[in-house]
């Protein structure tokens, strides 16, 4: 799942008692690989929609779409998405693109796949992440980023599947909603817009942030464009991305890890420039495949009950 499966595993061997500390890794060298979108393009079922011309910027395109279609975004939404996404970035010296972009200039910037412009993509970047996760006692002086909450959901394979059902149609992310349901509730988030302080979203293409939305409870599913605004002025509200997350910089396998990474790194007030002020809890999140897998991780100040 884009590295967050990764830091799972670690947990894991610490949450079992097979291990006292744990080192892990993911590395992305995208950048020199001739095949990568050939790579993406098996994420698709091989059977009902190999025929298709669908790519990952394809695939964010129908959903962009029918998320306007359906719940009524615009692509002023979209843009306004990215353009805060970039501007947080300029306070990240880690991020692969750093530019002070308005909204105007991401609607006009050139069109991949219509509503989706160049700059609501994310960038193909390289990159590496590395977490250290520790039992408690194992820390020494340092402050830690308490692991209050995680899970992973798998949802059906083919997109097609997950068009029309009763649980929630494609842009609706089941299976994020359901990994933040068992997270949430493991680390006792019973209201996601107070409770919550930073949100480090898997979101590369801006649209993509907003789908999410809905399905990490802060809002409803028709209540998104709203929500898209209302975040911009209230200020009690979560900060999303203040790393600026993957529109900044996506180094595929390692995008996700990177997120928790962030997020651990707010949480112990350590994030230089991006340091939203008093964090308490954020929460990653991280996607594979055609979004059907997805993971969420709650980390707070303080020690979980």
């Amino acid at each position: 799942m884009t590295g967050s499966s990764a830091a799972f595993a670690g947990a894991s061997y610490i949450g079992s008692g097979r291990a006292k500390v744990s080192l892990v890794i993911s590395l992305e060298r995208m950048g020199q690989a001739t095949t990568s979108q050939q790579v993406f393009n098996t994420i698709f079922d091989p059977v009902y929609e190999k025929d298709f011309p669908l790519t990952t910027i394809t695939m964010a395109a129908l959903r962009a779409s029918m998320l306007m279609r359906v719940y009524g975004y615009s692509e002023r939404d979209w843009a306004e998405i990215a353009s805060r996404n970039y501007r947080n970035a300029l306070g990240n010296p880690l991020a692969h693109i750093r530019m002070d972009l308005s909204p105007e200039d991401i609607l006009n910037s050139p069109l991949l796949a219509w509503p989706i412009h160049r700059f609501e993509a994310c960038p193909m970047s390289e990159g590496a992440c590395a977490l250290v996760i520790a039992e408690e006692g194992s820390v020494g002086n340092r402050v830690p980023a308490w692991l209050q909450g995680m899970a992973s959901t798998s949802d059906a394979y083919a997109m097609g599947d997950r068009f029309h059902r009763r649980e929630g149609m494609l842009v609706d992310l089941l299976s994020l909603r359901r990994s933040a349901e068992r997270a949430y509730a493991d680390a006792g988030i019973t209201d996601a817009r107070k409770d919550i302080d930073v949100v480090e979203l898997y979101s590369p293409f801006s649209s993509a942030e907003a789908m999410a939305y809905p399905a990490l409870g802060f809002c409803e599913p028709d209540e998104g464009p709203y929500f898209v605004q209302e975040q911009f002025a209230d200020l009690s509200l979560p900060r999303f991305n203040p790393s600026g997350g993957p529109q900044a910089a996506n180094p595929v396998s390692a995008t996700a890890m990177v997120r928790i990474a962030e997020a651990a790194l707010q949480v112990r007030g350590m994030a230089g420039e991006r340091q939203v002020p008093r964090v308490r809890r954020a929460v990653a999140t991280g996607q594979g495949g055609a979004t059907q897998f997805s993971t969420v991780c709650v980390l707070g100040a303080e020690r979980p009950e």
